[in-house]
């Protein structure tokens, strides 16, 4: 069997056709919930070995996931949906990758320091 063949065997083209216009993908309410501030504890005791069936195991994990330590998580807000497409859009058009005050320290650094003005994959035609 040619690889082509292959491919076609194994997988189908799903035909989509998105009938949302942007403005009414624009119009779908994104809430915020609140989460409240809690404590939490982080990591794992290293337990040695586990019972499986008959066997002990080794517990597997990497060394940065041993231990354990609690941290306070402030409260904060979260939206109820994942942001849209839509809404990303209006972020790169309003120029979000500029504008510090929507990135983290460290998101700022790349940010600014990549020059980038929207994510690397996308490409723009009016540069070509």
């Amino acid at each position: 069997m040619k690889p082509s063949e292959l491919a076609s065997s194994l997988f189908t083209k799903r035909e989509y056709t998105n009938t949302r216009t942007l403005e009414e993908a624009k119009r779908i309410p994104n809430n915020f919930v609140d989460i409240p501030a809690t404590d939490i504890k982080i990591g794992r005791v290293h337990t040695g070995f586990q019972k499986r069936g008959e066997h002990a195991v080794p517990f597997y994990g990497w060394d940065n996931e041993f231990g354990t330590h609690t941290a306070k998580v402030e409260s904060f807000k979260v939206s109820d949906k994942l942001i849209s497409n839509a809404q990303f859009f209006d972020f790169v058009l309003d120029h979000g990758y500029e504008k510090q005050e929507f990135w983290s320290e460290e998101g700022w650094r790349w940010a600014s320091g990549s020059k980038s003005r929207w994510p690397k994959f996308w490409v723009n035609r009016s540069e070509q």
